[in-house]
């Protein structure tokens, strides 16, 4: 689960990276801001995904705990995850 947490920290700094270089791509009208946005949403939908399959799958959590995080993370969209790992991912760490 270390290598999840990991991964999903990587992802949330990539993804963000990604929005701010399209954005400015899109400034500036580049016609690869496209292929950033496009590779921006495949990052984020892989950073839900993960925290999804992390939230439900932990032993941990109750169910109502659990659909508490996954409602914090479907509709805090990244700042969600963000909470989840720092916030949540501890509680998993200090319990285990």
């Amino acid at each position: 689960m270390k290598n999840l947490k990991s991964l999903l920290f990587i992802l949330v700094i990539l993804s963000a990276l990604t929005t701010m270089v399209a954005a400015y791509l899109t400034l500036i009208h580049s016609d690869i801001r496209g292929t950033f946005l496009t590779i921006a949403l495949s990052m984020y939908g892989a950073l839900f995904l993960l925290a999804f399959i992390d939230i439900l799958s932990s032993r941990i959590y109750s169910t109502k705990e659990k659909a508490l995080w996954t409602l914090a993370v479907l509709f805090g969209n990244s700042l969600g995850v963000l909470m989840y790992l720092l916030v949540g991912r501890k509680q998993v760490s200090v319990a285990a």
